[in-house]
């Protein structure tokens, strides 16, 4: 049932990718995938017009390290999660936190809801309160969530400032 609603709207080889191959051991680079792909859809002036930058695996790790202090059921939010491998991170560091990615990319925020999804599955965790929502985290109000419900965020260290919202970034 995924891979006919996914038919269409991602390419063919992804879908097999993710959706067919038995063994997810074998493939460790998957979440990167989107990456790569959109990164060479676009020209580097419009990624970094854009604010197009993908986190390299071993990047994610390293900046996911905070999660280990975190409470149960502890939300992590990315405002910008592109394909999700921040919170993939996050998830596999601490599978008992809940995550929230905001994409403005309505491609991108399936390749994301698909990584929390697989990660999931790897950790054997719920995920139950995640969430991916389509909108740009650094330039609105995200609807039913405040900052003191928020408890850490990521983001890609090249992300294109915080659009006016300075103190907001600085709590």
């Amino acid at each position: 049932l995924l891979r006919e609603r996914l038919s269409g709207l991602l390419p063919e080889e992804a879908i097999q990718d993710w959706l067919l191959e038995e063994d997810p051991g074998e493939r460790p680079d998957r979440p990167q995938w989107f990456g790569r792909t959109w990164d060479q859809a676009f020209s580097k002036p419009h990624r970094r017009d854009q604010g197009i930058f993908f986190t390299p695996q071993e990047l994610a790790s390293a900046m996911t390290e905070p999660v280990l202090s975190l409470q149960a059921s502890s939300l992590v939010v990315d405002l910008s999660c592109g394909a999700g491998e921040l919170l993939r991170a996050a998830i596999s560091k601490r599978p008992d936190v809940r995550v929230l990615g905001v994409e403005k990319d309505p491609w991108l925020g399936v390749a994301a809801a698909l990584t929390i999804l697989e990660t999931r599955q790897e950790t054997r965790s719920s995920g139950k309160g995640d969430r991916v929502w389509i909108g740009d985290g650094l330039a609105s109000e995200l609807p039913g969530l405040s900052p003191s419900s928020v408890d850490l965020v990521l983001g890609n260290p090249p992300y294109l400032g915080e659009k006016g919202r300075k103190d907001e970034f600085e709590r």
